[in-house]
């Protein structure tokens, strides 16, 4: 299972992998890959000039697929606390 998010900014089309999940059983048989393969190819096809993806350094497994095609070692996770930043409320703003 994967996200992948295509979406257009002013400088162009961009794409994000998120949320890269491949079953215990199914691991290390290429899915992560073929999905990596698939969500490039997908992206490309919509124009994405970049593709970005995120995850910890700590899951060197996690990054494998993204090394074997050539990428570079994915971003880390700039946030991983659930729940809004410290002092700041969740409200729903005035419309």
């Amino acid at each position: 299972m994967m996200t992948l998010v295509v979406f257009r900014i002013p400088t162009g089309t961009r794409a994000w992998i998120e949320d890269v999940a491949v079953d215990v059983a199914a691991r290390r048989k290429g899915v992560g890959e073929a999905l990596s393969r698939e969500a490039l190819r997908v992206a490309l096809a919509h124009g994405a000039r970049t593709v970005g993806l995120s995850s910890r350094p700590s899951r060197e497994a996690a990054t494998r697929p993204y090394q074997r095609l050539g990428l570079p070692p994915p971003a880390p996770t700039t946030a991983d606390r659930r729940g809004p930043p410290r002092g700041v409320s969740p409200s729903t703003p005035d419309v």
